[in-house]
């Protein structure tokens, strides 16, 4: 069977306050395509949300959950956890995450890469490898750490997308200030 035929091809709201109704665990949205559903969810009792397309396998048509993640944390303020991926490749990728307003961070590709090229070592190598290069672009950057990268916000680096575009900005794609 294919996938349309195993999955539930749209979930509604209503079946989203339905499920806090039932699950009275820690409930995470996933795929929130704009700051309105970020709330949406938030107001239905979502305790995070999950900003992703996927990688931009299945939805690379719309719009990268970076894109959408400064009036994500706009909108629902600190009180709500924000879960950010797709196109997560190096350290300075997840500075601009955190710095951006996500309060994690997942990496796909990259660890799958150090797998299959070395199995655990390599999956061990490339963790290593993105949390040294976090480390080198927060000395760049002259902050002690991720809480002063957080409190310093999307001011501190530039990303090409919209939410983080200021006058003056070149348009350069993910390069720090």
């Amino acid at each position: 069977a294919s996938i349309t035929e195993r999955f539930e091809p749209a979930i509604s709201w209503d079946q989203v306050a339905r499920l806090r109704e039932i699950w009275k665990g820690a409930m995470v949205t996933k795929g929130p395509l704009g700051a309105q559903d970020v709330v949406r969810a938030v107001e239905l009792g979502c305790d995070g949300v999950y900003l992703s397309n996927h990688g931009g396998r299945q939805l690379d048509q719309v719009a990268h959950p970076l894109d959408l993640l400064v009036a994500a944390r706009r909108a629902v303020g600190r009180k709500t956890t924000i879960l950010l991926d797709s196109g997560i490749r190096c350290g300075a990728d997840v500075a601009i995450a955190l710095a951006c307003g996500a309060d994690y961070c997942l990496v796909g590709r990259p660890y799958l890469y150090g797998l299959a090229a070395a199995g655990q070592a390599g999956v061990e190598f490339v963790i290593g490898m993105i949390a040294e290069e976090l480390g080198r672009t927060l000395q760049l950057l002259g902050l002690a750490g991720v809480a002063d990268l957080k409190a310093a916000g999307e001011g501190v680096v530039r990303y090409g997308g919209s939410p983080a575009s200021r006058p003056g900005d070149t348009g350069d794609f993910g390069v720090l200030q």
